[in-house]
């Protein structure tokens, strides 16, 4: 069963980096789509809906915790794990980040080997780097 990741993110070399590092996931039948902001992977979520999320949390517009409280709201795309990126030395805030809201948070810049731990602990899939 083919599964997708989304990464969402307004900083191009941030989305040409994941989707290079996720790259080993495409072998075995993962899909990887990219968004540039919160408004394109609210779109991109109703043509397929992603079993994993990433998104920056302070995208302009519909911000990564927007967009969570959105996937959490269509029962399409609420199964969605969502992996929030901040920037070092920022905080993701405590109101938004209760419940599990989650999966994982994530500091950029980040750490390929973490990216690639989380997301096959996340998606059940082992792959080689």
């Amino acid at each position: 069963m083919t599964k997708t990741i989304l990464v969402v993110d307004d900083e191009r070399h941030v989305r040409t980096l994941l989707e290079h590092t996720l790259s080993p996931f495409e072998e075995v039948d993962v899909t990887i789509t990219v968004a540039a902001t919160g408004q394109d992977a609210l779109e991109a979520c109703k043509r397929t809906p992603p079993d994993l999320v990433f998104v920056d949390a302070r995208l302009p517009g519909v911000s990564g915790y927007d967009l969570c409280d959105a996937l959490r709201a269509d029962p399409a795309t609420k199964h969605a794990l969502v992996v929030l990126m901040v920037d070092k030395g920022w905080e993701p805030s405590p109101d938004r980040c209760s419940d599990d809201a989650f999966a994982h948070v994530m500091t950029k810049p980040f750490d390929p080997e973490e990216v690639l731990l989380v997301t096959g602990k996340l998606l059940g899939i082992d792959v080689e780097p």
